[in-house]
Protein backbone atom coordinates (compact mmCIF):
# COMPACT_ATOMS: atom_id res chain seq x y z
CA UNK A 1 0.00 0.00 0.00
CA UNK A 2 1.24 3.54 -0.77
CA UNK A 3 1.96 5.93 1.74
CA UNK A 4 -0.72 8.52 -0.21
CA UNK A 5 -3.51 5.66 -0.09
CA UNK A 6 -2.20 5.01 3.57
CA UNK A 7 -2.89 8.56 4.33
CA UNK A 8 -6.49 8.50 2.99
CA UNK A 9 -7.19 5.15 4.79
CA UNK A 10 -6.28 6.86 7.94
CA UNK A 11 -8.41 10.10 7.24
CA UNK A 12 -11.83 7.72 6.02
CA UNK A 13 -11.14 5.87 9.49
CA UNK A 14 -10.87 9.45 11.47
CA UNK A 15 -13.78 10.61 9.99
CA UNK A 16 -15.82 7.60 11.08
CA UNK A 17 -18.33 7.61 13.62
CA UNK A 18 -17.49 5.96 16.84
CA UNK A 19 -19.99 3.34 16.19
CA UNK A 20 -18.99 2.15 13.00
CA UNK A 21 -15.39 2.42 13.89
CA UNK A 22 -16.24 -0.62 16.24
CA UNK A 23 -18.07 -2.03 13.85
CA UNK A 24 -15.32 -1.79 11.57
CA UNK A 25 -12.53 -3.33 13.90
CA UNK A 26 -14.96 -5.86 14.74
CA UNK A 27 -14.69 -7.34 10.97
CA UNK A 28 -11.24 -6.72 10.91
CA UNK A 29 -11.17 -9.19 14.12
CA UNK A 30 -13.28 -11.51 12.77
CA UNK A 31 -11.05 -11.60 9.41
CA UNK A 32 -7.85 -11.81 10.87
CA UNK A 33 -8.84 -14.40 13.51
CA UNK A 34 -8.89 -18.10 13.20
CA UNK A 35 -11.63 -18.45 11.05
CA UNK A 36 -10.67 -15.25 8.84
CA UNK A 37 -11.25 -17.17 5.44
CA UNK A 38 -14.77 -18.18 6.26
CA UNK A 39 -15.67 -14.41 6.95
CA UNK A 40 -13.12 -12.96 4.24
CA UNK A 41 -15.63 -14.82 1.31
CA UNK A 42 -18.94 -13.49 3.36
CA UNK A 43 -17.30 -9.83 2.55
CA UNK A 44 -16.08 -9.99 -0.67
CA UNK A 45 -20.38 -11.80 -1.42
CA UNK A 46 -21.39 -8.47 0.14
CA UNK A 47 -19.40 -6.64 -1.49
CA UNK A 48 -20.89 -8.14 -4.66
CA UNK A 49 -24.21 -7.57 -3.52
CA UNK A 50 -24.93 -11.25 -2.72
CA UNK A 51 -26.49 -13.32 -0.32
CA UNK A 52 -23.53 -13.38 2.22
CA UNK A 53 -24.51 -17.07 3.96
CA UNK A 54 -25.13 -20.66 2.55
CA UNK A 55 -23.33 -22.28 0.27
CA UNK A 56 -23.70 -20.86 -3.60
CA UNK A 57 -24.94 -23.13 -6.72
CA UNK A 58 -20.87 -22.62 -7.94
CA UNK A 59 -18.10 -21.32 -6.35
CA UNK A 60 -14.16 -21.02 -6.83
CA UNK A 61 -11.45 -21.81 -4.11
CA UNK A 62 -7.82 -21.69 -4.72
CA UNK A 63 -5.31 -23.73 -2.91
CA UNK A 64 -2.26 -22.52 -1.24
CA UNK A 65 0.15 -25.35 -1.03
CA UNK A 66 -0.56 -26.40 2.56
CA UNK A 67 -0.39 -29.90 2.78
CA UNK A 68 -2.36 -31.94 4.77
CA UNK A 69 -1.29 -32.23 8.01
CA UNK A 70 -1.59 -28.03 8.30
CA UNK A 71 -4.46 -28.01 6.72
CA UNK A 72 -5.95 -30.11 9.21
CA UNK A 73 -4.07 -28.14 12.11
CA UNK A 74 -5.31 -24.73 10.86
CA UNK A 75 -9.11 -25.98 10.64
CA UNK A 76 -8.93 -27.84 14.13
CA UNK A 77 -7.70 -24.00 15.51
CA UNK A 78 -10.82 -22.44 14.01
CA UNK A 79 -12.94 -25.04 16.36
CA UNK A 80 -14.06 -27.48 13.77
CA UNK A 81 -13.16 -31.13 14.29
CA UNK A 82 -11.61 -33.80 12.02
CA UNK A 83 -12.39 -36.99 12.10
CA UNK A 84 -10.02 -40.04 12.84
CA UNK A 85 -11.05 -41.43 9.60
CA UNK A 86 -10.88 -38.57 7.58
CA UNK A 87 -7.04 -37.85 8.73
CA UNK A 88 -6.20 -41.21 7.42
CA UNK A 89 -7.22 -40.57 3.82
CA UNK A 90 -5.40 -37.11 4.70
CA UNK A 91 -2.62 -38.27 5.25
CA UNK A 92 -2.67 -41.28 2.60
CA UNK A 93 -0.98 -41.59 -0.61
CA UNK A 94 -3.69 -40.71 -2.03
CA UNK A 95 -3.73 -36.88 -0.94
CA UNK A 96 -1.97 -34.31 -3.25
CA UNK A 97 -1.44 -30.87 -2.06
CA UNK A 98 -1.23 -27.91 -4.73
CA UNK A 99 -0.28 -24.43 -4.85
CA UNK A 100 -2.25 -21.58 -6.75
CA UNK A 101 -4.71 -23.24 -8.37
CA UNK A 102 -8.21 -22.37 -9.05
CA UNK A 103 -10.94 -24.82 -8.99
CA UNK A 104 -14.43 -24.09 -9.78
CA UNK A 105 -17.02 -26.56 -7.97
CA UNK A 106 -20.73 -27.06 -8.96
CA UNK A 107 -23.23 -27.86 -6.12
CA UNK A 108 -25.97 -30.89 -6.28
CA UNK A 109 -28.51 -31.15 -3.94
CA UNK A 110 -30.00 -33.96 -2.48
CA UNK A 111 -33.05 -32.73 -2.80
CA UNK A 112 -33.43 -33.17 -6.88
CA UNK A 113 -33.43 -36.77 -6.74
CA UNK A 114 -35.82 -38.42 -5.61
CA UNK A 115 -35.19 -40.58 -2.72
CA UNK A 116 -35.10 -44.12 -3.86
CA UNK A 117 -32.96 -42.48 -6.77
CA UNK A 118 -30.45 -40.55 -4.69
CA UNK A 119 -27.90 -43.42 -4.76
CA UNK A 120 -24.29 -42.68 -5.55
CA UNK A 121 -24.02 -44.41 -8.88
CA UNK A 122 -26.99 -41.56 -9.94
CA UNK A 123 -25.65 -38.62 -8.16
CA UNK A 124 -22.45 -38.96 -10.48
CA UNK A 125 -24.37 -39.88 -13.85
CA UNK A 126 -26.11 -36.67 -13.36
CA UNK A 127 -22.82 -34.76 -12.52
CA UNK A 128 -21.57 -36.29 -15.69
CA UNK A 129 -24.62 -35.32 -17.88
CA UNK A 130 -23.33 -31.56 -16.82
CA UNK A 131 -19.63 -32.39 -17.95
CA UNK A 132 -18.93 -32.27 -13.99
CA UNK A 133 -15.64 -34.46 -12.78
CA UNK A 134 -14.21 -36.04 -9.60
CA UNK A 135 -12.40 -32.62 -7.29
CA UNK A 136 -9.30 -33.45 -6.10
CA UNK A 137 -9.55 -34.71 -1.88
CA UNK A 138 -7.60 -31.63 -1.11
CA UNK A 139 -10.91 -29.28 -1.87
CA UNK A 140 -12.46 -30.46 1.19
CA UNK A 141 -10.49 -28.91 3.43
CA UNK A 142 -10.63 -25.82 1.95
CA UNK A 143 -14.41 -26.01 1.77
CA UNK A 144 -14.49 -26.80 5.68
CA UNK A 145 -12.60 -23.71 6.18
CA UNK A 146 -14.93 -21.53 4.17
CA UNK A 147 -18.30 -22.71 5.09
CA UNK A 148 -19.52 -22.95 8.51
CA UNK A 149 -22.76 -25.11 9.77
CA UNK A 150 -24.69 -22.15 9.84
CA UNK A 151 -24.09 -21.98 6.14
CA UNK A 152 -24.93 -25.61 5.43
CA UNK A 153 -28.36 -24.88 7.78
CA UNK A 154 -28.92 -21.76 5.43
CA UNK A 155 -29.22 -24.10 1.88
CA UNK A 156 -31.11 -27.07 4.62
CA UNK A 157 -27.89 -29.51 4.98
CA UNK A 158 -27.03 -31.79 7.58
CA UNK A 159 -23.43 -32.85 5.41
CA UNK A 160 -21.80 -31.27 2.47
CA UNK A 161 -19.95 -34.22 0.22
CA UNK A 162 -16.86 -33.49 -1.87
CA UNK A 163 -17.33 -36.12 -4.96
CA UNK A 164 -13.12 -36.74 -5.13
CA UNK A 165 -12.10 -40.63 -6.00
CA UNK A 166 -12.93 -42.67 -3.18
CA UNK A 167 -10.27 -43.56 -0.91
CA UNK A 168 -9.86 -46.82 1.15
CA UNK A 169 -9.39 -46.32 4.71
CA UNK A 170 -7.27 -48.72 7.08
CA UNK A 171 -10.38 -51.23 7.14
CA UNK A 172 -10.60 -51.33 3.54
CA UNK A 173 -13.79 -49.11 3.14
CA UNK A 174 -14.15 -46.88 0.44
CA UNK A 175 -14.46 -42.99 2.17
CA UNK A 176 -15.03 -39.75 0.83
CA UNK A 177 -14.70 -36.39 2.79
CA UNK A 178 -17.76 -34.33 3.57
CA UNK A 179 -18.85 -31.57 6.13
CA UNK A 180 -21.01 -32.83 8.57
CA UNK A 181 -23.60 -30.69 10.84
CA UNK A 182 -24.38 -33.60 12.35
CA UNK A 183 -23.81 -35.27 15.96
CA UNK A 184 -21.92 -32.64 17.25
CA UNK A 185 -21.53 -30.70 14.08
CA UNK A 186 -18.48 -28.48 12.98
CA UNK A 187 -16.88 -31.38 11.45
CA UNK A 188 -15.04 -32.74 8.15
CA UNK A 189 -15.27 -36.51 8.39
CA UNK A 190 -14.93 -39.51 6.04
CA UNK A 191 -18.49 -41.12 4.59
CA UNK A 192 -18.59 -44.83 3.86
CA UNK A 193 -19.71 -44.84 -0.20
CA UNK A 194 -20.88 -47.79 -2.36
CA UNK A 195 -22.12 -47.34 -5.92
CA UNK A 196 -25.74 -47.85 -4.79
CA UNK A 197 -25.39 -46.34 -1.63
CA UNK A 198 -28.43 -44.12 -0.67
CA UNK A 199 -28.31 -40.57 0.58
CA UNK A 200 -30.18 -38.67 2.45
CA UNK A 201 -32.36 -35.76 1.45
CA UNK A 202 -30.38 -33.64 3.72
CA UNK A 203 -26.93 -33.96 1.63
CA UNK A 204 -25.72 -32.18 -1.09
CA UNK A 205 -22.97 -32.83 -3.23
CA UNK A 206 -19.63 -31.08 -4.95
CA UNK A 207 -18.04 -31.64 -8.10
CA UNK A 208 -15.57 -29.95 -10.14
CA UNK A 209 -16.70 -28.06 -12.94
CA UNK A 210 -13.38 -28.33 -15.66
CA UNK A 211 -11.44 -25.08 -17.12
CA UNK A 212 -13.43 -25.75 -20.52
CA UNK A 213 -17.13 -25.75 -19.07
Amino acid sequence: MSEDMLGQVVRKLAQLPTAMLGMLFDLLNKITGPKGTMWLRRLKRFLRGENPFGVPKTFEVTTDGRIGEQLVADIEAQGDHVGDIAKQLIHGKKFVATNGITYKLALIMGDEFKDDDRITSNIRAEAAKHGYVDPPMELALYVREMFSDEDLEQIGLWALIIMHEAVADSDGNLSLLGLDRDVGGRSLSAFNVSPDDEWDRGFGFLFLVPASN
